[in-house]
């Protein structure tokens, strides 16, 4: 019987490191952080990117797999839910600096902060206006925030517009 239970934190290394997610040393038994359960984000960079073999993580377990001899661990649990207060701290309205994590034909994702990502619309440019670039500094207008579904509807501050 395994003796971890759901809730519980542990301290291992790390022993593969895959596009899916982190393999850790558990022992006779294999722990498995899923890429989703790695950042509170929707868009995750890959683990390969941030994770070597040997590296030191703490996780927290999830769910005990004992037929599988598996259990499945997360570290975003370890960070509060930046969407959890989302509505309070993005009230309508309010004007927001963020910074361009994409560009796509339908529009820019602005991020207000680490984990958390919203949608400028390109209907919601002035007539004319190129969207921003990548990495750039944006200040934007919070339009709607929906914690459920972790998104959020971004315009242009209405100083942009010539009013």
């Amino acid at each position: 019987m395994p003796q971890w239970r759901p809730g519980d934190r542990i301290a291992s290394t790390v022993v593969r490191v895959t596009d899916f997610g982190l393999f850790i040393d558990l022992g006779e038994f294999t722990g498995l952080v899923p890429l989703h359960e790695m950042s509170w984000g929707t868009r995750n960079p890959s683990p390969k990117d941030c994770f070597e073999i040997g590296d030191q993580v703490l996780t927290v377990v999830l769910k005990v797999l004992v037929d599988d001899r598996r259990v499945l661990l997360g570290t975003r649990q370890l960070r509060p839910d930046p969407w959890a207060d989302a509505v309070e701290r993005y009230a309508e309205g309010s004007k927001v600096r963020g910074r361009v994590t994409l560009v796509a034909p339908y529009g820019a994702i602005v991020s207000p902060e680490e984990e958390m990502e919203g949608l400028l619309h390109i209907s919601r440019l002035p007539e004319g206006s190129d969207l921003p670039r990548v990495a750039e500094a944006v200040e934007v207008v919070v339009l709607k925030v929906d914690p459920v579904e972790r998104r959020m509807l971004f315009g242009v501050p209405s100083t942009q517009l010539g009013t």
